[in-house]
């Protein structure tokens, strides 16, 4: 697809009359894009996998417990553009230390798993041991393994997934001993138009990989028959989720099949309600009741939700009591929208500063900076920073994932006097992670310069955090604080 993309990209600007410098730095410029888009996506599969392995083990989110996780092939920034898969997910968890140790299996008969991935372990200086493919099952009955995730090559319509020869096998040996066992796939590698894995056709391989070592010496006797596929294919019925930038696609529970097809058209529904044009002015005001129809258009977020609509509660957020953790704000209305398997946020801009009225108006297009700068900053520090589940330019909202407590809006708690012993550390992993992604040393010169252009138009949010926020820092004030209630 990349390559698709690129080449459509240079015929057209040399049909164009581009001389060929011109067209050079076209596809640099379009490749270095790519390059970031790939790394973004992969953070965010790399979360929603880090995620569903802990609850699947039933281990806690926080990072004060850890597991085992076993994996097979090269998924890591050697097969990607530079954080990975299967493996970015296992670096994920590692980043929340919760990473006990990965069990990477040596992947005859072409020994990805030592060469790759063992490499990538021993340079990011993960807890990492290499094993047989033949010692997987024994490390699972050992109790050694809590999850299992690996990588894809090609995901059906039904879930079955072919991947490396020797992925089956695993999942088989997973099933047994009762360990989750989960696939790492970009939504790129996802194809509804495979009914299923019977009709993903396999290759097969030279049979001196497995009759011959790489310097050619003989591993078996000539004139011996070699069966040396390339890939196996793992019945959906053994795989506990379909982990995806987007998120996870979970098999229900007693289904032997996980619903790929009705994924992806849901995700190109809500792709194309993003994209879609939207009329003038188009902006309306949400309450309770509206936002939960507005929610039920997102499929993302009905996913996070669970359940029917109707079983859906809202409420606008600091008007009840309980709702400390996040505050309603003098710019946006925020809605909680609950559902029997989570919650999510609602937030739309006003045309105002609330606590002053229309006599201090806002353009509600500052709503595209800052959901433009939680997918920004969320790629490069997914650990701090809250899934967009979708951003609307014409109604100024942002549908984004809640964040449970003990996650908290510090200034209303540093005004409580509230001491949070983790605090500096995540805020130095965050901003140093975020600046440093934001910086010259991670940009190229013209990314940079366009950064600079569009963030300089964030001007009303300057101001008013020049004007109200600064002004009065860590203190109960007039300008700084509102409730409905």
């Amino acid at each position: 697809e990349a390559a698709e993309r690129l080449t459509a990209l240079a015929d057209s600007a040399a049909g164009a009359g581009k001389s060929t410098a011109e067209v050079a730095e076209a596809v640099i410029e379009a490749a270095e894009g790519m390059l970031v888009e790939d790394v973004a996506s992969n953070k965010a599969l790399g979360k929603h996998g880090a995620e569903a392995m802990l609850k699947a083990a039933g281990v806690a989110a926080d990072g004060s417990e850890s597991i085992g996780v076993m994996t097979i092939c090269n998924t890591g920034s050697l097969a990607t553009a530079g954080y990975g898969t299967a493996l970015g997910a296992i670096r994920a968890l590692h980043e929340k230390g919760a990473l006990r140790q990965v069990y990477a299996c040596e992947t005859r008969p072409y020994n990805q798993g030592g060469r790759l991935t063992a490499y990538e372990i021993v340079a990011d200086g993960l807890p990492g041991t290499l094993i047989a493919d033949s010692a997987a099952a024994s490390a699972m009955a050992q109790g050694k393994v809590q999850a299992v995730i690996v990588g894809a090559d090609r995901v059906a319509a039904n879930g079955d997934t072919a991947n490396k020869i020797g992925t089956y096998a695993l999942a088989v040996a997973a099933a047994h001993h009762n360990v989750p066992f989960f696939v790492a796939s970009p939504t790129t590698t996802l194809d509804p138009t495979t009914a299923t894995g019977a009709d993903i056709v396999i290759e097969e391989r030279d049979a001196t990989e497995l009759t011959r070592t790489r310097g050619g010496e003989a591993l078996a006797p000539d004139g011996i028959c070699v069966w040396n596929p390339a890939f196996d294919v793992t019945p959906a019925g053994l795989i506990a989720g379909v982990v995806t930038e987007k998120g996870v696609v979970a098999r229900g529970k007693g289904e032997r099949a996980i619903d790929i097809k009705a994924f992806v058209e849901a995700q190109r529904s809500e792709s194309e309600l993003a994209a879609a044009p939207k009329g003038a002015p188009g902006f309306r005001e949400l309450d309770a009741a509206s936002a939960i129809d507005y929610v039920a258009g997102i499929p993302s977020a009905v996913a996070v939700l669970g359940g029917a609509k109707g079983e859906w509660r809202c409420h606008e957020v600091a008007d009840s009591e309980g709702d400390e953790e996040a505050a309603a704000g003098n710019v946006n209305f925020v809605y909680f929208v609950s559902g029997p398997s989570g919650k999510v946020v609602v937030k739309q801009a006003m045309p105002y500063v609330r606590c002053v009225g229309e006599s201090w108006p806002l353009s509600p297009e500052r709503a595209s900076f800052e959901a433009h700068a939680l997918q920004a900053h969320g790629a490069l520090c997914p650990a701090h920073v809250p899934t967009v589940f979708l951003h609307e330019p014409a109604m100024a909202t942002i549908v984004m994932e809640y964040v449970k407590p003990p996650c908290t809006i510090l200034r209303g708690q540093l005004n409580k006097g509230a001491i949070f012993e983790g605090l500096a550390e995540h805020c130095a992993e965050y901003l140093a992670t975020t600046l440093f992604g934001t910086s010259l040393l991670a940009m190229t010169t013209a990314e940079h310069k366009k950064a600079l252009q569009y963030w300089s138009g964030n001007v009303e949010m300057c101001q008013l955090t020049e004007k109200v926020i600064f002004t009065e820092p860590y203190m109960v004030a007039g300008n700084n604080h509102w409730t409905s209630g």
